[in-house]
This record gives structure tokens, C-alpha cells and sequence, in this order.
């Protein structure tokens, strides 16, 4: 069975090869009525093997699978007594709940390979005269890993998603309607074509207008600011697309392939005495996280994130901002930024629920489809409908799926992971839809959830009453302002010296009012000033003797309201299953450092890097590698993504990467044209 699905793996890739390779044939420079054309790109075949585990957030990783939880009772600020040891249980594939015989298949948590992709960029670089040029890069992606997952892994790039609505069929999960594109047939950008598990896009495809001191760029386009490995803080024109590998390729290719190009212009005019003023106009497209059980997956598959009509408020908004580069002596320069755009990120809140699963089950959970609706007056019938979010609204954000959330336990213990309050959040996805606000407190007479007892007694109410549930979430993009400021500082010392040509950098940008997700996903987010700031330190220094000089750099970040990937410090260090209040304790800053080098070799034939990226709070993500490069056709790269997590899961930033892709081993093998 193994030796199958590495062979349909080989073949994928194979079978994309054969078809994109004919177009390496026009490569090179050459003229075409009266054009300079110069066509360049490369194929590359990328593997990740995972050598320490699953990823804990999808269905198969799910360390509640093969269990069952038991039915607590809480009383006011315990955390509960169990009352039965036949509880709800998280659903085994092909064999029920308990005890899972040995030779049975069920949900594996052993899917191997993190990535199996190819890779095509084709650059074509056209000069029409000294002052137009233009440039295109079309990228072809595919993604091959599902043939060694027993078919457990989500679509990458399509239209459906694993695990949804009832989702369990023989020993696979299946693959249900996600129609979550927020552009026509599925598409996450509008210049993308995809398929379950390939796209072709355009990364660039833009005009140039170069005279004298003016510089104009129209069209597709990423937009780069700041220089800072791993933290963003001048850099926030545009979103990340994490589709493709996360965010953990080569630390030295910062986010080059993860920048989101969208239609814009840009431009910028340099004065005599060579400052330069930049200002820019572009499309808005919210960042792309990995889908619903794909090896990178960042949301916990029991939760269905649907944006689409969300985005639609945002759709046709623009980004704008300008930077000014201010050279005031041969060492120093100085920066300043402004920036208006709508939050590639959003922030999350609770979503309404659909009234039926994709089989035509209604949901029992839906104000129209209550079981309980007979026991309300009309009165209270009658409000509640009228506090319906929009016409044909459910009331509230959870359905019936046996992949869904099982047990009090698996609601803390997934709550901390992703840095929200297990507690309040149990009453917020109550109280803000109707049709739940009315059976449960209404008609049920459930308490306020004051603290964890009386959040345990309500979770176990529902999941005794109707199984595990899906919860639905959205994100909601709004307009912020940023401001930064920044500069550059040349050192000269003696020469040879560690501080000689030493390169000092500084970024600090200011947000203010900006929105976060609430720690309950309340419809109202959580708004803070926020203010991040870097100091980069980098040079090339002489270390071996007889090979080229030695790539180093050193960086500090500093946020005062969120950690790296945005999410507020308020809702850090939560030990939600045995602790007291089962609330996240927090914190008052976020602090990081970073280290790298790269020591190229004789004939820059071999190449080794190194990176390091520390959160003080307590973990640590290393990323050693080794280029070789023998030709100027051929280059292959070795390297290993180590994340380890010095604390309790919820205290530090790169836990979540311990907890979702883990420790990994990636190879890229290149051939260039």
C-alpha cells in the first residue's frame, strides 16, 4: 500500500513535469520584433518529511481520537468532577468509539510527508526602450502530499474540505461542497487558476517607466518594505499566502514567495540631493492561511472558517501609503512611512451556522429547525427572530459532526492552543445569536458561564444532548493606519574589525485603534494601540580563511500588544484543563531575537546557513541547511525546520508551530533554464 502511494506521488509530479518542461525551450535572451526578451525560470521538485509527529490542529492529529472523554460537572470555580466514565467520544473511523483494535486503520496520525510539491517559475523580463520595460512570472504549483495520507489530507487549493458535516465514510474522511473562494470558481486572488491541489498564478505582471528622477510600476505587483528576517514591521503592504509550505521555506528568502501581488501602481521621484519619495495605490486581498486539514494547517478542524461574505465588504477597497528615504549623510539615512490599509488578517468572531449539513440534515441547532421552538411563547419566539443576523439565519454557530468538538476537555484544550478564553468564549457563542440565546437561556434557564464550573456544565449539556458540534467562524477585514519611522547607520572601524562596515538598522512602526480578535470571538473586536519596533545588526566578516566572507545578522523585535502571528498577548499562558479558572493569565509584552549566518565556500559550489529565532517567553525555532549548487542548471538544498516549546503550550509564539507542521526535514531539488 506504501510503495502505491509513493509511486502515484512520483507520477503526479512526473506527469507535471512532462507537460511544463516543453516551455524551457525558449529560454534565454534573444529579440522579437524589435523587444529585448530575456526568459528565465526554473522546475523544482520540494519534499518535507516530518520526523517528530502530526499536526495536532487537523482531524488525524486530534490527540482526543480513540478516546472517550469523560462527563464532568462543574460547581462554581472547580474544575469539575467526573461523573461517568462513558462520555462523549471522539469518532473513530470504521470502528466507533473506546477501544481501537490493533488492526484496525481508523484515523492515522502518521501522514509522513508535510510537503510533495512542484514547482514552476517562468520569468519573462521584456525591454521595449531605455524608459519601458515590462516583467511577468507565472508560477505553477502542485500539491502531491495526499497519496501518503490515506487520503486524509484536505484539498490545498480547491473548492472542497475534509472532515465537515458528517464527514466520516469508510476509512477516509470525506470531501464535502467549501465554495469558499472570494473571487469567481474558488479563487483566493484574482489572478489565480486552481484545482483541488494546483494553481497557476501570476506573482508579477507589470509595465515600468523609468525618466530622469521618475519611476512608475503598473500592474501585478508585490510591494516589499523593510529589511527585518522573520518580523514585519515596515513590511505591511501586503498579505502572506501560506498555501504553499507556511512561512517555513529558506529564513533567508524572507516572504519573497509569500507576499500576496495584487493590481496596483506604484511609484516613487528622487530629488537632487537623492532623497526618494514612494507612494503606491494597490488592490486589497486578505492573507490565505493553509486549508482545513493540510499538513500546515493553522485552525483547529473542528471550526469551519467561511469569510466569503465578509469579504465581500472589503472587496473593492484600496491600500495606500507612501515612504520617504532620506540619505542625510554617506552613513546614515533615515525613513518614514504612512500607511491606510484594510487588515490583511481581520479578526476573527463567531459565524452563524448553515441550517442544514450538505446531506439535507436540518440543523437542530437553527431557531427554524429547534425541536424546542414549541416551548417558547410568541413572544419570545418573536424577539428572537427579530435578532436574527440576516434573513434565513440559523441563530447560532454550531452544527452536529462527529468531527466536530467531543468534550469540555478538548474545548480548553484547543481554546489555549490558539490563545482564546475557554470560559467567557462558551457564553459570547451563546448570547450573540438569538436562537441559541433563547433555548439556552431562555428556555433551559443555563447560567451566565461566571467561571470554568459553570462553563464545563454548559459544554457537556450540548455535547450529551446531540454529540460533538462544528463551530463557525469568520474573519472581518477593517481599515487601520500605521505609521513607522526607521533608519540605517553605517559603522567604520578598523578595517578587518567585527564593527568595521557593521550595518545598524532600525524599524518602529505605531498602530493605532487596531482591531483584534476578542479572546471570546465576540462580534466586536478588541482595539489597542499598538507599537512594534526591530534593530537589525548585519554585516559580511572574513571568518574562514581561503573561502568568502561569512553573511552575519542579528535582530531584536518588540511588540506591546500581539505576538508574531497577530494574536493578542491576553490570551497566552492558559492551562485550561487543570488550572483553577481555566482562563488565559497573559502577558504584557512580546520580545523575540533572531541569529543567522551564511558561509558560502570555495567556487561557491557549497553553501551553509543557519538560523535561529528565540521568544523569550519560552521557545525556540532553528533552521540549519546546506546549498549545493554544482552548475549554474542544477541546485539542490537540505534543510530542517526545528520548533520546540520550552513551556505549556500556550505561553510562547513558536509552540504553535511545534503544535501544527512540528520538526521537519525539507529538500528541494532546482533545475534553472
Amino acid at each position: 500500500m506504501a510503495t502505491n502511494k509513493i509511486a502515484k506521488g512520483l507520477v503526479a509530479g512526473g506527469m507535471a513535469a512532462s507537460v511544463l518542461l516543453p516551455l524551457t525551450a525558449s529560454a534565454g535572451s534573444f529579440q522579437l520584433g524589435g523587444v529585448d526578451l530575456n526568459v528565465t525560470g526554473y522546475i523544482r521538485q520540494e519534499i518535507g518529511v516530518s520526523i517528530d509527529g502530526t499536526n495536532t490542529f487537523n482531524t488525524t492529529g486530534n490527540p482526543y481520537n480513540k478516546m472517550v472523554s469523560p462527563l464532568r460537572v462543574g460547581s462554581p470555580g472547580n474544575a469539575g468532577q467526573i461523573i461517568t466514565n462513558s462520555g462523549t467520544c471522539k469518532m473513530n473511523i470504521g470502528v466507533g468509539c473506546g477501544a481501537v483494535p490493533a488492526a484496525s486503520s481508523g484515523l492515522t496520525d502518521n501522514n509522513q510527508f508535510n510537503l510533495f510539491a512542484t514547482k514552476l517559475e517562468l520569468d519573462i523580463q521584456a525591454k521595449f526602450s531605455d524608459e519601458f520595460s515590462a516583467y511577468v512570472q507565472t508560477r505553477v504549483y502542485t500539491a502531491e502530499e495526499e497519496p501518503f495520507g490515506n487520503g486524509n489530507v484536505g484539498d490545498h487549493f480547491g473548492l472542497t474540505h475534509a472532515g465537515n458535516f458528517y464527514g466520516i465514510g469508510g476509512n477516509k474522511l470525506a470531501k464535502q461542497p467549501q465554495d469558499s473562494g472570494w473571487y469567481s470558481n474558488g479563487r483566493l486572488n484574482p489572478l489565480e487558476v486552481t484545482t483541488d491541489n494546483a494553481m497557476l498564478d501570476f506573482p508579477s505582471a507589470y509595465v515600468d517607466w523609468h525618466h530622469g528622477g521618475m519611476w512608475l510600476r503598473v500592474g501585478q505587483q508585490q510591494i516589499a518594505w523593510g529589511e527585518a528576517l522573520f518580523f514585519r514591521v515596515f513590511d505591511v503592504v501586503n498579505g502572506l499566502d501560506l498555501r504553499r509550505h507556511s512561512f517555513l521555506d529558506v529564513a533567508a528568502e524572507e516572504y519573497s514567495d509569500k507576499r500576496i501581488a495584487m493590481p496596483g501602481v506604484r511609484g516613487s521621484f528622487t530629488f537632487k540631493n537623492e532623497w526618494e519619495l514612494e507612494g503606491f495605490v494597490q488592490m486589497f486581498n486578505p492573507s490565505i492561511l493553509p486549508a482545513e486539514n493540510t499538513p500546515y494547517n493553522v485552525i483547529p478542524a473542528a471550526f469551519t472558517l467561511d469569510d466569503r461574505n465578509t469579504f465581500q465588504d472589503a472587496e473593492n477597497a484600496l491600500n495606500f501609503g507612501f515612504k520617504l528615504r532620506a540619505p542625510i549623510t554617506d552613513k546614515l539615512t533615515l525613513q518614514a512611512m504612512a500607511v491606510s490599509r484594510i487588515n490583511p488578517d481581520g479578526f476573527v468572531r463567531w459565524k452563524d451556522a448553515p441550517l442544514a449539513s450538505p446531506d439535507g440534515t436540518p440543523n437542530p441547532f437553527c431557531l427554524a429547525n429547534s425541536p424546542f421552538r414549541a416551548l417558547a411563547t410568541a413572544g419570545q419566539l418573536a424577539s428572537a427572530q427579530a435578532g436574527l443576523h440576516f434573513a434565513g439565519a440559523c441563530g447560532s454557530a454550531f452544527i452536529p459532526d462527529v468531527t466536530g468538538t467531543s468534550s469540555a476537555d478538548e474545548w480548553f484544550h484547543y481554546a489555549g492552543q490558539v490563545r482564546l478564553n475557554p470560559v467567557e468564549g462558551v457564553s459570547t457563542s451563546l448570547d450573540q445569536f438569538s436562537g441559541s440565546q433563547l433555548v439556552g437561556r431562555q428556555l433551559f434557564g443555563i447560567p451566565f458561564e461566571g467561571n470554568k464550573g459553570l462553563a464545563i456544565n454548559t459544554l457537556n449539556t450540548f455535547f450529551g444532548g446531540f454529540g460533538p458540534l462544528r463551530g463557525y467562524i469568520e474573519r472581518v477585514f477593517k481599515r487601520e493606519q500605521i505609521f513607522g519611522f526607521g533608519g540605517n547607520y553605517i559603522i567604520e572601524s578598523s578595517p578587518g574589525s567585527l564593527l568595521d562596515q557593521l550595518i545598524v538598522r532600525g524599524e518602529m512602526s505605531y498602530t493605532p485603534n487596531k482591531k483584534f480578535t476578542s479572546l471570546t470571538l465576540d462580534q466586536r473586536p478588541t482595539e489597542r494601540d499598538e507599537a512594534v519596533a526591530s534593530v537589525v545588526f548585519e554585516k559580511y566578516q572574513s571568518i574562514l580563511p581561503n573561502a568568502p566572507a561569512t553573511y552575519l545578522v542579528f535582530e531584536w523585535m518588540h511588540k506591546t500588544e500581539s505576538d508574531m502571528f497577530g494574536r493578542l498577548l491576553d490570551g497566552n499562558d492558559t492551562d485550561g484543563i487543570t488550572g483553577a479558572t481555566g482562563r488565559p493569565k497573559g502577558q504584557d509584552m512580546f520580545d523575540a531575537v533572531t541569529f543567522a549566518f551564511q558561509q558560502p565556500f570555495p567556487n561557491l559550489i557549497w553553501r551553509a546557513d543557519f538560523a535561529v529565532l528565540y521568544d523569550v517567553s519560552g521557545s525556540i525555532f532553528i533552521q540549519p541547511g546546506v546549498r549545493y549548487k554544482p552548475s549554474t542548471k542544477w541546485q539542490f538544498d537540505i534543510y530542517a525546520n526545528i520548533a520546540k516549546d520550552l513551556g505549556n503550550g500556550t505561553q510562547s509564539t513558536l509552540a504553535t508551530i511545534d503544535q501544527t507542521s512540528g520538526d521537519e526535514v525539507f529538500a528541494r531539488a532546482a533545475f534553472f533554464f
